[in-house]
């Protein structure tokens, strides 16, 4: 106790003015967090002035202040010397300790030993000192502490600090000595509570991969995030990954970047690529990695329903959309058909216009698929042009021999006219026919030309109020050699017409001749059957 007064005893100051005005001496400190003021009794007040770091002003009884204008007189009563050298050590908290460390700033203030370390403590969490100054001394604590393998004094210490009052830079330093002192659910607490902005991204790393490894981790929204954040800034290791490939549910890019990151692991991706294949199917969006996503999924054993949807939107968008379709879709659609897993009829229509119109010279179609899906597309009525290309898998695709199709695609449901005349009509009119929509927008008409007809033809949709509106029109000429081997009429008539164009009458006789025997034969072999009936 007496140690406490000798302090205030070794650093009082006589103010001495001979102006009557004043009434009190104010002393305002840095450190300190509001002024000290002093009464002045004759023109003299007595005064303890620590250090140097101050400013004196005299005040009168209107609280006016002076800092020059008022002469005054300053005089040490004593010079401390080393009688503040045996009084310091007894000195440990309340006023006096603050006395002592404002007589300290001129020196190193800051410099915490295992002889002061209870006096800085107690200054840290005192309201004298400015919140700046308390910040400092915390820190300088905590290092302290963790320099000095104090384990169970830093735990104490930190578990005691509030972090509403400190700054993102403050928050994120005392975190990382949280998370390296076991503070996990402490640390955990602290980053949900105030968020990840401003922390080192290795000390979240530090912080998920411990709570992992001791299942403290929980895969809640929040904590996700708080994983996520690190893999953002580039600190990830397996552990991490694993559990982002697991539970991070964000935008189709974000998953893409964790796919990634995990595929260079050689980790285990399966639950994350459902993910991104069910996100692709309900939000049209895609990433470049789209087949191998599909790739590595499909490897592991796909949910059939998942992936007959993700065929089914990628048959779609290139049937209908014209967009460019990897051929790996069209080898799962195959393989799925062979296993009788129901497809719907875009995948089928997709997968035969590939094999006709797209697929690379080192890619064969199934024959046994094809004529499958042909079938089946033709006991519906679909048909299109593309169909003629498979004439040689399917008898039934001889119907198609003598047709010249035309396809025409706009929005689903409309009614679709075209008009028509060929060029050798007499008569020079139009005629028109329906066209039949084969498939949500794609209409196909189709018509008999030979070898050097020309066809000539617009089509009409209907617009508002029914009136028709014409939106294509063209020509369609028959001047290819047919490259039919079926020997039919329609081949004969087609051959002929190609022989006389060459002026080879030699074959156009032989080609006549063969003509009417096939077509003697058919009349005697083939009768309607209410004649035969007769």
């Amino acid at each position: 106790a007496n140690a406490s007064k000798v302090l205030a005893v070794l650093h009082t100051s006589e103010i001495r003015t001979d102006d009557k005005r004043v009434s009190s001496v104010l002393v305002v400190y840095d450190k300190c967090e509001r002024e000290m003021r002093y009464p002045v009794n004759d023109g003299k007040a007595y005064v303890p002035l620590y250090g140097s770091d101050y400013a004196i002003l005299l005040a009168d009884h209107d609280d006016n202040r002076y800092a020059t204008t008022i002469p005054y007189s300053n005089i040490k009563m004593m010079l401390p010397g080393k009688l503040l050298t045996y009084a310091s050590p007894y000195i440990q908290k309340g006023k006096e300790n603050f006395d002592l460390f404002l007589s300290d700033l001129s020196k190193n203030a800051y410099n915490i030993t295992m002889d002061n370390v209870g006096r800085y403590r107690d200054l840290a969490a005192s309201e004298l000192v400015r919140k700046k100054c308390r910040d400092e001394i915390r820190d300088n604590l905590v290092r302290f502490y963790y320099d000095n393998d104090f384990t169970r004094q830093l735990t104490e210490y930190l578990m005691d600090i509030d972090p509403v009052d400190l700054t993102p830079r403050e928050r994120s330093e005392i975190l990382e000595l949280m998370v390296m002192s076991g503070l996990y659910d402490r640390s955990l607490e602290w980053l949900k509570n105030y968020g990840t902005h401003g922390v080192d991204p290795k000390t979240v790393l530090r912080l998920c991969g411990r709570m992992i490894d001791r299942d403290m981790y929980p895969a809640a929204p929040t904590e996700v995030e708080i994983a996520y954040y690190a893999f953002t800034n580039g600190k990830y290791d397996e552990q991490l990954l694993v559990y982002l490939v697991k539970y991070f549910e964000g935008t189709l890019k974000e998953m893409r970047n964790i796919w990634k990151a995990a595929e260079s692991f050689g980790l285990d991706t399966y639950a994350l690529c459902e993910r991104m294949l069910i996100q692709m199917l309900y939000t049209g969006s895609y990433v470049g990695e789209k087949i191998p996503i599909y790739k590595e999924y499909v490897q592991s054993g796909p949910n059939t329903d998942i992936e007959t949807a993700f065929l089914t939107q990628n048959a779609y968008d290139s049937f209908v959309h014209g967009r460019v379709a990897d051929g790996y879709i069209f080898t799962r659609i195959e393989r799925l058909a062979i296993e009788n897993v129901p497809l719907q009829d875009v995948c089928k229509l997709a997968y035969l216009r590939y094999y006709a119109t797209e697929k690379r010279a080192d890619e064969e179609i199934n024959p046994e698929v094809a004529v499958y899906f042909l079938k089946e597309l033709m006991g519906k009525g679909i048909f299109f042009p593309f169909f003629k290309e498979y004439e040689e898998l399917l008898p039934d695709m001889y119907q198609f021999s003598d047709k010249t199709m035309l396809e025409y695609r706009t929005a689903p449901g409309r009614r679709c006219v075209v008009h028509y005349r060929l060029d050798t009509d007499i008569q020079n009119e139009y005629k028109s026919l329906d066209m039949m929509e084969m498939y949500e927008g794609i209409f196909v008409a189709s018509f008999v030309l030979f070898f050097g007809e020309q066809l000539q033809y617009y089509i009409t949709e209907e617009g508002k109020d029914n009136a028709e509106v014409a939106t294509e029109s063209g020509t369609i000429s028959k001047s290819d050699i047919v490259k039919d081997s079926s020997g039919g009429r329609y081949s004969l008539i087609n051959d002929i017409m190609i022989g006389e164009t060459l002026q080879d009458y030699e074959t156009v006789d032989r080609l006549l001749q063969e003509y009417y025997q096939k077509k003697n034969v058919c009349d005697r072999l083939f009768t309607p059957i209410m004649e035969s009936e007769e």
